[in-house]
């Protein structure tokens, strides 16, 4: 179902991705690609006020687009919070956090918020998240959720019952959420989980030979997914698509 696809937008905004070597796409390109989204039934896209001119990039390409179609979702800026940063200051930060997406992405109602920063969730004693959940209330957030950097913060956000949108990082390359139980368990608690990192910034694409030398112990299992994939005459995309699609408890990829 195409509706469960998200794209990624981190690379739209600054050169990001192992498997990058192009930069990020000029105009043309990214109009062709949403265009080509919108066709196949992908509507949803995923993006941060850190992944640098993808917010602005965004709205601009859909201004003029059915926003009702698509849905963008975003994460507050990883800076509105440092250790040792008061609870006004770290209020004001998060406030303009929000107003910038807003501005960039020519949404009054932003669909999806995630907090960058897991630590986020009790910045301040909590402050922080209040915050966030009175402009919930307020109609000018509709669902508010983390983004989890590690199994122990996903966990955490699971456990949370304030929060109802978790994104983890799972894939082939990585099994550790799978072998924990943590999908079915989600499912259970009637949370909606993102899966981001399918593809590993696109190091399931490359040649085994042409690997990053921090990324040489990968090589192995790449190798392993290319010859199943060979035998059963599919891309190896496929399987690391397949994979996430049958987790239990996933919605959006």
């Amino acid at each position: 179902d195409p509706r469960r696809l998200v794209l990624g937008s981190a690379q739209w905004g600054m050169t990001y991705g192992i498997a990058n070597r192009d930069g990020a796409p000029d105009d043309a390109e990214l109009a062709r690609l949403l265009a080509r989204a919108h066709a196949a039934g992908v509507h949803t896209i995923d993006t941060a006020r850190a992944y640098g001119e993808s917010e602005r990039r965004i709205g601009r390409a859909l201004a003029g687009a059915d926003l009702r179609v698509w849905r963008v979702l975003t994460k507050l800026g990883p800076d509105v919070h440092e250790p040792g940063l008061d609870v006004a200051t770290t209020l004001e930060r998060t406030t303009a956090s929000l107003a910038a997406s807003r501005n960039a992405l020519g949404l009054d109602v932003l669909p999806l918020v995630l907090l960058h920063r897991f630590a986020h969730r009790h910045a301040c004693g909590g402050r922080l998240w209040r915050f966030l959940l009175a402009e919930r209330e307020a109609g000018r957030i509709d669902t508010l959720g983390v983004s989890a950097a590690t199994p122990e913060e996903a966990w955490a956000a699971l456990e949370d019952p304030d929060v109802s949108a978790i994104q983890v990082a799972t894939s082939l390359l990585d099994l550790r959420l799978h072998r924990q139980g943590f999908f079915p368990r989600a499912r259970e608690l009637g949370r909606t989980i993102y899966v981001r990192s399918v593809f590993l910034q696109g190091v399931a694409h490359l040649e085994p030979a042409t690997l990053p030398g921090f990324l040489a112990p990968l090589r192995e299992s790449i190798e392993q997914v290319r010859a199943v994939a060979a035998r059963l005459g599919v891309p190896s995309r496929a399987l690391y698509l397949a994979f996430v699609r049958g987790l239990p408890g996933v919605q959006p990829v």
